[in-house]
């Protein structure tokens, strides 16, 4: 099916229809603003292929193609479509996607295997091979304390050379946060952010995962595992504990006073008698 976003500008809103409860939710936009793609669906990921990236007046047609998944929220590249369009229309048949027509004004006839990622036209293979990006992950320590902060630094390569301008994402299985969670590679094909460790009552093996993509590479991932441990009772704490305990004792030691003091009396009662 074909969709068109916006009337003269392009936009990247995503929203998601739940039909049960007939409620809207605001999900993370699509990383290219454009208008007149398709959209296509494959083992539960959504395809968004070509377009238009500007106003439909100054129309620059696109070849962009970027898939979304639902469960996790987040975008990544795939690989371009070769002839860029507008209005295009799209069809599946099992895992491939197959992109029809188009307003550049010739006939195309393409389609998309989902497996591997690469991209096909008629009587034409494009098998310009893609490399891999490969993402690594380094902390300046192992194991924090529960709500601590610790230092993450995300390393991208291709194997050879570092990239730069790769866009990467960071998250944890255990909660936690990341200050910044996006961003780009600079130019050491690095990118750093503090995470701050979810709070926890008992020793938590934590794993913290880098997505990297960029145009013209396979997405890359990398993970490192963490060790959160939980913080022990500061001085507070048992400053607390002690005030307790006074109160209980002095508490105690008044209800053991004032029995003597009942039963006093009839003991020199006894001894008269």
């Amino acid at each position: 099916m074909s969709a068109a976003v916006g009337r003269y500008e392009p936009y990247n809103t995503n929203e998601e229809y739940d039909p049960v409860t007939n409620t809207w939710d605001l999900k993370r936009p699509m990383p290219t603003s454009r208008c007149l793609f398709a959209i296509g669906v494959v083992n539960n990921r959504v395809y968004a292929i070509g377009g238009s990236s500007t106003d439909l007046v100054k129309a620059t047609d696109t070849n962009v193609h970027e898939e979304y998944d639902p469960t996790s929220d987040s975008w990544i590249d795939r690989t371009p479509m070769p002839t860029p369009r507008r209005g295009l229309g799209v069809g599946v048949l099992g895992d491939q996607i197959y992109a029809i027509g188009g307003g550049t004004g010739n006939a195309h006839f393409g389609w998309y295997d989902n497996y591997p990622d690469l991209y096909y036209t008629k009587n034409e293979q494009y098998t310009t091979p893609q490399i891999a990006l490969i993402v690594s992950i380094a902390t300046n320590q192992t194991t924090v304390n529960s709500g601590a902060n610790i230092s993450v630094q995300v390393n991208v390569t291709n194997g050879t050379s570092v990239v730069k301008d790769a866009s990467v994402q960071l998250l944890s299985d255990k909660g936690g946060t990341f200050t910044p969670e996006l961003g780009n590679t600079d130019s050491n094909g690095g990118f750093n952010a503090i995470f701050t460790a979810p709070n926890v009552t008992m020793q938590t093996d934590l794993r913290v995962t880098a997505h990297a993509i960029k145009t013209g590479y396979l997405r890359g991932q990398g993970q490192k595992q963490i060790i959160v441990n939980h913080s022990p009772p500061d001085g507070k704490f048992w400053l607390y504990i002690a005030v307790i305990i006074i109160v209980v004792f002095t508490i105690g030691s008044g209800i053991a006073i004032s029995r003597r003091k009942k039963l006093k009396p009839k003991e020199e009662r006894t001894l008269t008698s």
